[in-house]
């Protein structure tokens, strides 16, 4: 089950592979969407999720991940809702203020017993098992000057948070003298300092919000994919999701038609490289019984 370069494709010589992935993450969305509504938090689903939702009515065929967002406030509470009620023999969670040596500046609710390991991070020291991004919206200015200016430190501290990575994998030489630079910042000064950053951002309600750990512009080329505007997650709505309901901003396709354009065209793109990938057996998978007959 490897490709030629040595790195695992979780579509390689097992296709059902994608489908346990997906049926793995959707065990941790019906987790997560199952703690939210007992302590009355607000999310919405976002990207390929959203949009699976609306076009599929689930995953998208070919998707290999699953993204969910809240404000910042009702990341926190989630947090705190976690310590008691979260399903600690089957789930875990991870963030930069509470993993050791984490590198993202959002969280992941992740599956025991599982592996899903990105190439070039096997030598971090916390748990990569599979898992789903919990993104927190933090407020950023409403006049252009300011946006530009959050999005340049949030830059840095992504840049600073990777360097321990891109310091062994960046190929241009200059980059990774930049990066080995910036590994010289303990990781424990890098998120106090990120700390009152978003601390600073979120004292006063603006009329947008992003993800500061996710570029503005991803590798697929997509422009403004994490800025939202307030008013969008005024109103939530239920949204079918294999089977399930999930809950969704309501004008949800203001984000997808920012995102993709023309979201109704299904556009594939190649499945995630791994270099460690442990799944767990269907019969382990805690969803709907008939889900685990469907093949992508």
């Amino acid at each position: 089950m490897g490709a030629e370069n040595g790195e695992t494709r979780i579509t390689d010589d097992i296709p059902d592979q994608l489908r346990i992935l997906q049926l793995t993450e959707l065990e941790l969305l019906i987790e997560f969407d199952r703690i939210c509504r007992k302590n009355k938090i607000r999310y919405t689903i976002i990207g390929g999720t959203l949009l699976g939702a609306v076009r599929h009515k689930g995953f998208v065929p070919w998707d290999d991940d699953a993204d969910v967002a809240m404000m910042r406030a009702d990341y926190e509470k989630f947090l705190k809702a976690c310590k008691n009620d979260l399903d600690k023999h089957r789930f875990y969670f991870q963030d930069q203020f509470r993993t050791r040596e984490y590198r993202w500046g959002y969280g992941k609710l992740r599956r025991r017993n599982t592996a899903f390991v990105r190439p070039n991070t096997e030598h971090l020291s916390y748990e990569q098992g599979v898992y789903i991004d919990v993104m927190p919206l933090d407020y950023v200015p409403d006049h252009k000057a300011g946006q530009i200016v959050c999005n340049v430190i949030a830059f840095l501290f992504r840049k600073a948070a990777w360097s321990e990575v891109g310091k062994r994998t960046e190929n241009n030489p200059v980059f990774r003298v930049l990066y080995k630079l910036l590994d010289l910042i303990p990781l424990e000064m890098q998120n106090a300092a990120y700390c009152r950053f978003i601390k600073r951002l979120n004292k006063k309600p603006t009329h947008y919000l992003r993800c500061l750990a996710v570029p503005i512009v991803t590798s697929r080329g997509y422009k403004g994919y994490w800025r939202y505007r307030r008013e969008w997650l005024n109103t939530l709505k239920e949204y079918e999701f294999e089977g399930y309901s999930l809950l969704g901003m309501k004008d949800g396709e203001l984000a997808l038609k920012r995102m993709y354009g023309d979201y109704m065209k299904p556009v594939k793109f190649p499945p995630v490289s791994v270099s460690s990938c442990v799944l767990l057996p269907l019969e382990e998978i805690q969803v709907d019984d008939r889900l685990k007959q469907v093949k992508v």
